[in-house]
C-alpha cells in the first residue's frame, strides 16, 4: 500500500481541494473549529539545513498562499471568540479556524506579522521566557541539534552529570536520535545545567570559542534562529495580536521534576506585562509522549484559561480546555496537502484508517515522508 503515499499527497488532496471538496466536508463536521499550528517562516536568502530542523518553518509566499485560502473559504475566528467558545459555548460559524504559533522566533516579527496584518488575520503567538525579557537567546534544544551538526564525527567519550555521549554519528537519523535521546535528558534538570552541558559539549567536540554566537552575526541566521526580546514581542501586542506562555525554557515536561514543571509552567504569569493579558499556554512538543497528566493539572492550576497540545484534529464541542488539540502545519505539505489537515481531512482519514487497519498499513497510507 505505500503506492498510496504519493497518490494522496501529489493527487487525491490536490484535487479535492481545487474542486472544494474539503471546505465542504468541513461543513458538515460536527467538531466546530481546527487550531492549525505554525512556527515562524523562513527569512529571505535562507537556505534550510535539514526537514528535521527546519521542516516546521515554511516560506513567507507559502504562508501568505495558505492564509488567503483559509480567508475566502473559512472563517478564521480571533482568540476571543475562541475563549468565549469555551467559556460560554457559543456557536462558532462554520468552517472555523484558530491560528496559532509557537516559540516565538524573531522571524515572526519580521516575516510573518504582516503577511497576518496584510489579510487582517490574528494569531496566537506562543512564546517562550526569553521573550519575556531583554535578553534574547536560542531555543536550547535547537542550540544542541547545531551543535551536533557542526561537531565531527567520532568517538568522543564525553561525561557530565546530566548525561554523557560516547559518540558523535556520522548518519543524520542516527545524530537525530540520539538528540532526541539528550533532549529527554536534558528535560529532567534545570535550564542553566542544559546551558552548561551545552558549552561543555561544544568544547569536548573541539567545537571554536563562539561557534554559538557567530551564528548570530549573521542577520538571516539571527532571524531564523533568535527568539524575540521583549521589545520584538511587544510589537505583536500592539498590533493586536495575541501572546500566550510556551513555558520559560522549552522542556520535555513529562521529564521534569515537578517543581521545574511548576516553575516553567508558572513563572510566564509572573514575568509577563499586565497589557500581555497571558492567558493560554501551549505545550512545548506538545505529544501524548512529552505531555503528562501532571503536566495538564499544573497548566489548570497556575491559573491559564486554556491550553494547547500540538496534535489532535478537530476540536469538539466538548474539548477538554487545558487539552486542546491542534493541527501541526509543515513545510512539506504542498496546497492540497495542507487544505486536507487544516479541514480535519487528513486526520480523520487517519482516524478511521487506524480503527481498520493495522498500524502498519495505516502508516504506509498517511506517511508524509
Amino acid at each position: 500500500m505505500l503506492f498510496v503515499t504519493p497518490l494522496l499527497k501529489n493527487v487525491a488532496y490536490p484535487a479535492l481541494s481545487s474542486f472544494g471538496y474539503f471546505r465542504s466536508w468541513r461543513t458538515r463536521q460536527a467538531n466546530p473549529l481546527t487550531v492549525l499550528t505554525y512556527h515562524g517562516v523562513f527569512p529571505q536568502g535562507y537556505v534550510p539545513r535539514s526537514r528535521l530542523l527546519d521542516g516546521n518553518l515554511i516560506s513567507a509566499k507559502r504562508l501568505h498562499r495558505q492564509l488567503n485560502l483559509l480567508k475566502r473559504h473559512y472563517n478564521v475566528i480571533c482568540p476571543e471568540e475562541f475563549l468565549r467558545f469555551l467559556d460560554e459555548g457559543i456557536q462558532l460559524p462554520p468552517r472555523a479556524v484558530l491560528l496559532t504559533c509557537d516559540d516565538g522566533l524573531a522571524n515572526v516579527v519580521s516575516g510573518m506579522l504582516p503577511v497576518l496584518e496584510s489579510l487582517q488575520l490574528k494569531c496566537i503567538f506562543f512564546l517562550t521566557g526569553a521573550s519575556f525579557t531583554d535578553h534574547p537567546e536560542i531555543l536550547w534544544h535547537e542550540e544542541l541539534w547545531l551543535l551536533l551538526e557542526a561537531a565531527q564525527p567520532g568517538p568522543l567519550g564525553f561525561q557530565h552529570l546530566a548525561a554523557s555521549l560516547e559518540n558523535i554519528p556520522g548518519a543524520a537519523h542516527d545524530r537525530h536520535r540520539i538528540w532526541w535521546e539528550l533532549v529527554k535528558q536534558l528535560s529532567k534538570t534545570n535550564a542553566s545545567v542544559r546551558r552548561h552541558f551545552i558549552e561543555e559539549l561544544g568544547s569536548a567536540a573541539k567545537l571554536c570559542d563562539g561557534w554559538n554566537t557567530a551564528l548570530l552575526q549573521d542577520p538571516i541566521q539571527r532571524s531564523r534562529f533568535q527568539l524575540l526580546d521583549k521589545q520584538q514581542a511587544e510589537k505583536l501586542v500592539k498590533s493586536g495580536m495575541t501572546v500566550g506562555a510556551h513555558t520559560m525554557d522549552h522542556p520535555v515536561l513529562a521529564q521534569c521534576t515537578e517543581e521545574i514543571t511548576r516553575e516553567e509552567i508558572a513563572r510566564p504569569l509572573k514575568l509577563a506585562p499586565a497589557d500581555w493579558n497571558l492567558r493560554m499556554l501551549a505545550y512545548p512538543f506538545g505529544t501524548p509522549e512529552t505531555v503528562s497528566g501532571r503536566d495538564v493539572s499544573l497548566a489548570e492550576a497556575a491559573g491559564y484559561r486554556c491550553a494547547f497540545m500540538n496534535v489532535g484534529g478537530s476540536v469538539p464541542s466538548s474539548v477538554d480546555r487545558f487539552v486542546v488539540p491542534r493541527i501541526h502545519i509543515t513545510a512539506n505539505m504542498n496546497f492540497g496537502e495542507f487544505e486536507a489537515h487544516a479541514s480535519g481531512f487528513h486526520q480523520d482519514l487517519q482516524n478511521r484508517l487506524s480503527r481498520s487497519a493495522s498500524p502498519t498499513q495505516s502508516q504506509a497510507v498517511l506517511s508524509q515522508s
